[in-house]
């Protein structure tokens, strides 16, 4: 009896110290010419080792695709919630396509759109190289392969949301992907998915997702704008694309906010987030949720802007 006593004290203790302590690590899982590219674990260490598989999140930073990191301080506190959470966090490196490029000086309307898609490429690419890298290390790492959900902030929301249409619609890029491998849910702030092909179709079963953002952000298409059959389609078009599907999604919209919302809700909604996994992904519930958060006290703000809006608001 005193020998069952001492061993539940000694778990007590061992719970308390080491529970909650969220570790980091950082792996290179790949290498593109000069680029070495990195993704930074977090999770947490228990005194005993636990057959219990956890989910996976792996977050794409923004920064239109010309700056940002994997490590930056705003983006921390929420990795370690979601570690104590019983995740897996993987932030990620990723190529930026436009480090050296100005959009403005591009005038011909097809090498702008040739521009844009091999920058969004590269970045799906990137992505579907860290997965298959996180789910050769499954086993390793206690990871459940079935249950990998992406998130991303502004261009890594494009990025999550754009591989998850070309993992549904078999794009030759997601062959990279392990086999039979499908994305268990996508969590995107202020992204959409950029069309090469005019309306958005989906050809298979759609990961449930979570996409919030600002009514009135300027940085990326709120619902969507297009030149032709090209074009972005911003959170409110993609949720429309969805409801035709009956495919389960979160949309949460912030009316008159602008592009903070591209990483203001990785502290502010947390309660939505948890509310996503919980019923949508890990629950399997078929919801199609709609929110709306109004901030009356702000005054009126533009909301309709042109394709050169877009560019210069991401790079002025």
């Amino acid at each position: 009896m005193k020998k069952l006593i001492l061993i539940l004290l000694l778990q007590i203790i061992c719970h308390n110290m080491y529970a909650q302590e969220v570790v980091k690590e950082t792996h290179l899982y790949s290498v593109k010419g000069a680029d070495s590219l990195k993704l930074d674990r977090y999770y947490t260490q228990s005194c005993h080792s636990t057959q219990e598989l956890k989910p996976a999140i792996i977050f794409m930073f923004g920064g239109a695709f010309y700056t940002g990191t994997r490590d930056e301080m705003r983006y921390i506190s929420c990795f370690e919630y979601y570690a104590k959470r019983g995740y897996e966090v993987y932030s990620i490196d990723y190529r930026l396509g436009l480090k050296d490029v100005n959009l403005e000086s591009i005038k011909p309307v097809s090498q702008l759109i040739t521009t844009i898609d091999n920058t969004i490429n590269i970045a799906v690419e990137d992505l579907y190289d860290a997965t298959t890298y996180i789910v050769g290390r499954s086993k390793e790492w206690g990871v459940d392969p079935s249950m990998v959900i992406t998130f991303g902030s502004s261009a890594g929301a494009i990025s999550i949301l754009q591989a998850e249409y070309y993992s549904v619609n078999k794009h030759t890029l997601s062959r990279k992907l392990p086999k039979d491998f499908k994305y268990k849910g996508v969590i995107s702030m202020a992204g959409a998915i950029f069309s090469t092909n005019g309306k958005l179709k989906w050809n298979r079963c759609v990961a449930p997702m979570l996409m919030l953002q600002g009514s009135a952000d300027r940085n990326v298409p709120y619902n969507s704008k297009r030149v032709f059959k090209y074009g972005f389609f911003g959170s409110k078009a993609i949720a429309k694309s969805l409801a035709k599907v009956k495919s389960p999604y979160y949309f949460y919209t912030f009316e008159g906010a602008g592009h903070e919302i591209a990483v203001s809700p990785m502290d502010n909604n947390r309660a939505d987030i948890d509310a996503f996994l919980d019923k949508l992904v890990i629950g399997k519930q078929p919801l199609e949720i709609t929110k709306t958060s109004v901030n009356r006290s702000k005054a009126r703000v533009k909301d309709r802007f042109s394709i050169r809006d877009y560019i210069k608001a991401n790079f002025n």
